[in-house]
């Protein structure tokens, strides 16, 4: 700014004043060099008295050509003094012996009359030569006097230009006492632009050049490479289980498990090493192309736009999720208090639109947009939808995700730990969501009676979603939070009474009853006898009768390990439990028939515990109990006339909650009333309550957990797939679907990865190894599958915990 003004001073001045000055100098030092003196005496325009010869006095009455005053001209009278002509052969002698180059003359030159008024004639024609006036400079002299304007004028432009920066400089040096490098000096005049989240992207090579301090020449960069210099977080959109679509910014230099946590902290959702990114599968994306032709008018995406959290634009987020206080905090606008859910994401954006967004069910979409989603038929269908899982060790970028892609945020490890529904309103409810698309496009089996509970609990919380009378979470303040802390600290403290102590160390519960016993037979009838069973530790026996049962037993089955598959039909009265036993060859299938509900869950409960290594003296042992009978009361139902005249007065669309099969098979005025005779159960549930149910009732189903993936075992010659649950893998026919061996992990004692060949080996107890390749995906995958479920095994209740992410790349990065 200085310069700029600094510098239209200056021409303006030459435009003014400066140019006639510089050409009157020019002219004058011109006119000087034109008069030669062979004694250079005078250095300028005046002439002096005293070194010319004084002329006669001019007659007084003669006329004075030139000399006249001009009108209106005050001041001394001047005189016109003409240089004489008499005398030119010798000045021309004098000017050929001095080497003079110029042969003008200055016709007149006008000086002021002397100082007392007297006025001087201009000499006569008569006059000597020597008496002549001669003023003039040598050419070097000349020279100089003609270009010292110009150069002052130089030097003074390039002062003008050089002060603002010395200037500046000055003052940051005055501002810096200390002193800085010279480089560090030069790269404060750069931008003001923040290149913090910047860094060099390696497109050969598919990797980011995060290690400033290392060389170009230490991370291998030749001449040829193309490196890429862009900013590490960009925006992503993510379809979340309840196919809502957010928009944020997510570290695309980070490795997956570490962004996934970031927008967990940006969706309120606790535990994320519970979820992970997936991509659609090729099949989906087809059909919803050839859906998106279909249509006439485009569709319009309804996006929830995040992009400015904390977490999106690369800022650090709250330090831990377990560092809560339990004081109560009050909304500042309503006074009320503030959710439980929202006190806990304190620092989310989502605390502005007060959470709802995600932690409430939408309206149920309709069968036609059903029906043009993708459903997997068979078992290789839902192996091919494991193979997007991305890997967790690995960056976006590094995988061919870029910038505004869609991704899945699904729950990748059935293992939900810890829910608590005051503080996991949003977990709950995508857990929810996720199990209840599950359903709906048959990714997991279920039976036709499994079908209608789900339905009604789909129909009672999508009315309770609807009210207004649900917007605050439920159950809040039925039970204050320091009295259950204080309460669990007591039960802890006492630990219960002596004598239970002493008899659960001394007395191993048992269960000792009459059962039937079912064995199929490929080539008989099925046989049903009903034995005396007895069921202690992880071991049912069975005998002929109770007379019998302090003898040896007919068959001591160990189900450590075994699978266990409830076989239930509640209208019909069959309460059945199946199991799979694992042997030398495959798997020992039996069937036990039960007489009743409670004689059921008692058993079905000490077979599930046992399959996980626990006895019935595990605490967890009547909760399950209790979870079993809550669930086969819901399926009790009878068909009551107010259901069937209900049926005229809901406006419910039946097809909306159920799988397509069932609407081709029963009419919708038929599925409507099934749907509220079996909604009578739940029909006085709350609406976190009948979401947990829900995700109970998916937890029972046989397969649920199941990851598939098509395999080929080392030494086979055919394909088959393998299921990986939370605790077992699962080898099953790739086209019965009937499981053929199962592994639990408690048994395994080692796995490892052949990354040159790709083959997956695992040894568990008993001399037992199996070997395989993976043909559906990645063996990746599989390996941090397994790895991952380990990992959430280690997993403790203290809120105090913080998530060991170096564990869990330990056990599912490998080394390749």
């Amino acid at each position: 700014m200085a310069t700029a003004v600094c510098l239209s001073l200056v021409l303006r001045w030459l435009r003014c004043e400066g140019l006639s000055w510089a050409f009157g100098w020019v002219s004058l030092v011109l006119s000087a060099h034109n008069q030669p003196s062979p004694h250079r005496q005078c250095p300028g325009p005046a002439l002096h008295s005293e070194q010319r010869p004084k002329p006669p006095l001019a007659d007084p009455q003669a006329p004075q050509p030139g000399g006249q005053r001009r009108a209106g001209q005050g001041g001394a009278p001047r005189l016109l003094l003409t240089l004489p002509a008499a005398g030119g052969e010798q000045r021309e002698g004098k000017e050929q012996r001095e080497g003079q180059r110029s042969e003008a003359r200055l016709p007149s030159l006008v000086l002021p009359a002397a100082a007392k008024g007297r006025s001087r004639a201009a000499p006569s024609a008569a006059q000597p030569p020597g008496g002549a006036v001669r003023c003039g400079a040598g050419p070097g002299i000349a020279l100089l006097l003609l270009l010292f304007p110009f150069l002052l004028l130089l030097l003074l432009l390039l002062l003008l230009l050089l002060l603002p920066s010395l200037a500046a400089r000055w003052r940051r040096r005055a501002q810096e006492p200390g002193g800085r490098p010279r480089a560090a000096r030069l790269g404060a005049r750069e931008m003001t632009q923040d290149w913090s989240d910047y860094a060099l992207w390696w497109e050969q090579k598919k990797c980011w050049l995060l290690k400033t301090h290392w060389t170009l020449d230490k991370c291998g960069v030749q001449a040829d490479a193309k490196l890429l210099f862009t900013t590490q977080h960009k925006m992503l959109r993510l379809r979340l289980p309840n196919m809502k679509t957010v928009r944020l910014k997510v570290s695309f230099s980070s490795v997956v498990f570490k962004v996934v946590s970031d927008i967990c902290k940006i969706l309120n959702i606790r535990r994320s090493e519970e979820l992970s990114l997936l991509k659609q599968s090729e099949d989906a994306i087809r059909k919803k192309k050839k859906k998106d032709k279909n249509n006439k008018e485009p569709v319009t995406e309804d996006i929830l736009n995040l992009c400015n959290s904390p977490v999106s634009s690369g800022l650090s987020a709250s330090p831990g999720l377990y560092s809560k206080t339990m004081m109560p905090i009050y909304d500042p606008v309503s006074g009320t208090p503030a959710s439980s859910t929202i006190t806990w994401f304190s620092d989310s954006p989502l605390t502005e639109q007060n959470c709802n967004i995600l932690a409430f069910s939408h309206p149920i979409c309709s069968p036609e947009t059903l029906a043009e989603m993708y459903q997997p038929r068979t078992l290789a269908d839902k192996a091919r939808l494991n193979a997007g899982w991305l890997d967790s060790s690995r960056s976006l970028m590094e995988q061919g995700i870029l910038e505004d892609d869609q991704l899945l945020l699904r729950f990748k490890y059935y293992t939900f730990f810890d829910l608590n529904p005051k503080y996991d309103a949003v977990r709950i409810n995508q857990i929810y969501e996720q199990a209840r698309w599950a359903i709906l496009l048959e990714e997991v089996d279920c039976t036709e009676e499994e079908m209608l509970i789900f339905a009604a609990l789909q129909y009672h919380i999508s009315k309770l979603s609807s009210s207004s009378e649900t917007q605050n979470f439920p159950g809040e303040s039925e039970v204050d939070e320091i009295e259950a802390a204080l309460s669990n600290l007591e039960v802890a403290l006492e630990g219960g009474k002596t004598s239970n102590i002493l008899e659960d160390i001394t007395d191993i519960p048992k269960l000792a009853d009459y059962l039937r016993l079912v064995r199929p037979r490929k080539l008989s009838i099925k046989s049903i006898k009903p034995y005396w069973f007895v069921f202690k530790d992880t071991s049912v026996s069975y005998f002929k009768n109770t007379e019998s049962s302090h003898g040896e037993p007919i068959e001591k089955l160990n189900l450590k390990g075994c699978e266990v598959v409830p076989d239930v039909n509640v209208a019909a009265k069959k309460f059945g439990i199946k199991l799979l036993i694992p042997v030398a060859d495959g798997m020992n299938e039996l069937y036990l028939r039960c007489e009743n509900e409670n004689q059921y869950a008692r058993w079905m409960a000490a077979c599930v515990l046992a399959s996980k290594g626990k006895t019935m003296a595990d605490s967890s042992y009547r909760p399950e109990v209790h979870k079993i009978l809550s669930f086969l009361k819901m399926k009790n139902w009878s068909m009551s006339p107010q259901a069937v005249s209900d049926t005229e007065n809901v406006d419910m669309k039946p097809e909306c909650f159920v799988s397509l099969r069932y609407t081709k098979k029963y009419k919708s005025k038929q599925l409507a009333a099934r749907i509220l005779e079996a909604h009578q159960n739940v029909s006085q549930m709350s609406l976190v309550e009948a979401k947990l149910r829900f995700i109970q009732a998916w937890q029972s189903l046989p397969e649920f957990g199941l990851s598939y993936y098509i395999v080929r075992f080392k030494g086979s010659k055919k394909d088959d797939v393998l299921g990986v649950s939370y605790n077992r893998l699962i080898r099953i026919d790739i086209a019965t679907g009937d499981p053929i061996t199962t592994w639990r992990f408690s048994n395994m004692k080692q796995w490892n990865v052949n990354w040159e060949i790709r083959q997956v080996a695992i040894e568990f107890d008993q001399n037992v190894s199996i070997a395989f390749t993976c043909l559906s995906a990645d063996c990746k995958s599989i390996h941090e599958y397994i790895g991952g479920y380990i990992f959430l095994s280690t997993r403790s209740k203290d809120h105090n915990e913080t998530l060991d992410e170096e564990l869990f790349h330990k056990l599912t990065g490998g080394q390749e």
